[in-house]
């Protein structure tokens, strides 16, 4: 097994872990409560389950942004250590500047990755935990701006 299939081997894996697991609910909740806070809508639980439960902020762009730098590289340069820092380095400014060029791209399958391995369709428990969570740290976010 190479470096590119080990680590999206792992990534299918933990995808898999993830999915199986009320993590995938959580997390889809917390994606759906930051969509509906990003939207200016009340945190109440109809808004919010209305939302979608995949976002544009998500870290699993920057792992998308990351395995294609890795994979780019390695098909150019085979197998050596330093294309785990150059990909890191390269997959991070791509996320953090989200350049027009590729970006869509990179968002379109995070999105789908998302959607299909990292977040599942959450119950209003879920939910309720998600709108909890958000509604105190904006308390406490308001709470250190005085």
């Amino acid at each position: 097994i190479n470096n590119l299939e080990m680590l999206l081997g792992l990534l299918v894996i933990a995808g898999l872990i993830i999915k199986i697991t009320s993590i995938s609910a959580y997390h889809g909740a917390e994606h759906q409560a930051a969509n509906a806070f990003e939207k200016n809508l009340n945190l109440t639980l109809e808004n919010v389950r209305k939302q979608p439960r995949t976002h544009q902020e998500c870290g699993t762009n920057l792992v998308i942004s990351y395995l294609i730098c890795f994979s780019i590289l390695f098909m150019l340069f085979d197998e050596t250590i330093w294309i785990y820092l150059i990909a890191w380095a390269i997959g991070f400014e791509l996320w953090k500047n989200e350049p027009k060029v590729i970006w869509d791209l990179i968002v379109v399958i995070g999105k789908v990755t998302q959607y299909l391995f990292f977040t599942s369709k959450p119950q209003d428990k879920h939910l309720l935990v998600a709108i909890e969570a958000l509604t105190e740290l904006e308390k406490e976010e308001l709470a250190n701006e005085e």
